[in-house]
C-alpha cells in the first residue's frame, strides 16, 4: 500500500531520530520516519504529548506509547527512507561570489526594527524593490517585511546569523526559497543559521520551479551538524507551506495553536516537535517522492 511520509529524519545513527516532547497536541497530517538504527528509541516520546502521525517508520525500534493516537501504525525495522531532496545542489563558489552575488558586493544586511515603517516589496517590480532576491549577510526582522518571490542567499552575517525573525515581527515571502550558505564553505562552522521566534507572524511558501522547487528554507549540506541552529516557531496567524530541508541539523518545530500548515514537510538530520501546540497539516496531494510505493519489514 502507498503511504505518505512528510517528515523525515535522515541520520543513520544509534541515537534518537525523532522526538515528540512537552504537552503538545501534534497532528502532522501524514506519516513520519527516521533512519535511526537505535533499537531502544529511534522515535522517542518525552513528556505527555498527543501525537497523530501515521505511519511512524524507523530503521530501528519504536517503543509503544500512549501518546500515539488510536490507529497509529508503528513500522520499526524498516528499510531506510530516501532523501527526497538528495539531488539538491549547493551554491557553487562562482554563484555566490561572482554570478548571483557580484563578487560579494550584494551581500547586504536587511534589518527591520520594531519601530521602523513597514516594508512591502512583494508587489513591486525589481526596480522599485528595496530588497530584491539575491544575496544578504543577514535578514533580521523585528517589524514588518514582505519580500518579493525569488531566491535569497544568506551567508556570513554577524555570528553567522542568517534568517532571524523576532517575536513581534510580521514576515512574509510567498514563492521563495532561503538558502543558508557560506562564503567560506570549506569551514563547516561558518554557515548561516535560522531562528523564527514563537511570537512572530510568518507567512512563507516555497519556490515552484528551478533548483529549489518545493523548498522554502534550505541549509547547505556542507554545514557542520548542529543541534542549535534551527528553530521553527510562529503565532496563530502564521501560515507555512513547502519543505524545510536541513540535512545535517536538528530541526525543531514549536507550533502554536491555530497555525496554518498547508502541505508542509520537514527533512533534516534529526527532528523534534515540542511546546504546547496544535499542528494540523493539510496535505491532500503529496508529490510522488513523498510516497512509499511498497512497505517491507526487515526481520
Amino acid at each position: 500500500p502507498e503511504v505518505i511520509v512528510c517528515f523525515r529524519a535522515l541520520k543513520k545513527q544509534n541515537t534518537t531520530g525523532i522526538t515528540f516532547a512537552g504537552n503538545s497536541t501534534i497532528n502532522l497530517g501524514c506519516g513520519s520516519g527516521t533512519n535511526s538504527k537505535s533499537q531502544n528509541a529511534a522515535v522517542n516520546v518525552n513528556g505527555q504529548p498527543s501525537v497523530t502521525s501515521s505511519p511512524l517508520i524507523a530503521a530501528g525500534g519504536i517503543p509503544s506509547s500512549t501518546a500515539y493516537a488510536n490507529g497509529t501504525v508503528l513500522m520499526p525495522n524498516h528499510d531506510d527512507l530516501e532523501d527526497p531532496f538528495e539531488n539538491t545542489t549547493n551554491p557553487t563558489s562562482n554563484e555566490v561570489s561572482n554570478d548571483k552575488c557580484k563578487n560579494g558586493s550584494n551581500w547586504k544586511v536587511i534589518s527591520i526594527g520594531s519601530s521602523d515603517p513597514p516594508v512591502d516589496d512583494s508587489a513591486t517590480g525589481t526596480n522599485g524593490t528595496l530588497f530584491p532576491p539575491g544575496c544578504y549577510g543577514t535578514i533580521n526582522v523585528q517589524g514588518t517585511l514582505k519580500l518579493k518571490s525569488g531566491i535569497y542567499y544568506l551567508a556570513n552575517g554577524a555570528n553567522n546569523a542568517g534568517l532571524q525573525i523576532g517575536a513581534q515581527a510580521h514576515f512574509s515571502c510567498l514563492g521563495c526559497t532561503f538558502v543558508l550558505t557560506s562564503l567560506t564553505p570549506n569551514n563547516a562552522n561558518s554557515f548561516a543559521t535560522m531562528d523564527i521566534n514563537a511570537g512572530a507572524e510568518v507567512d512563507l511558501s516555497q519556490s515552484t520551479s528551478g533548483t529549489y522547487a518545493g523548498i522554502t528554507i534550505y541549509r547547505d549540506s556542507r554545514a557542520a551538524a548542529s543541534n542549535q541552529c534551527c528553530q521553527i516557531n510562529g503565532n496563530a496567524d502564521s501560515s507555512i507551506s513547502g519543505a524545510f530541508y536541513f540535512p545535517n541539523d536538528r530541526l525543531t518545530f514549536n507550533g502554536t495553536q491555530g497555525m496554518t500548515l498547508d502541505c508542509f514537510q520537514m527533512v533534516a538530520g534529526w527532528l523534534s516537535f515540542s511546546g504546547n501546540a496544535s499542528i494540523t497539516n493539510t496535505c491532500p496531494l503529496a508529490p510522488s517522492k513523498w510516497a512509499l510505493e511498497s512497505v517491507r519489514l526487515i526481520s
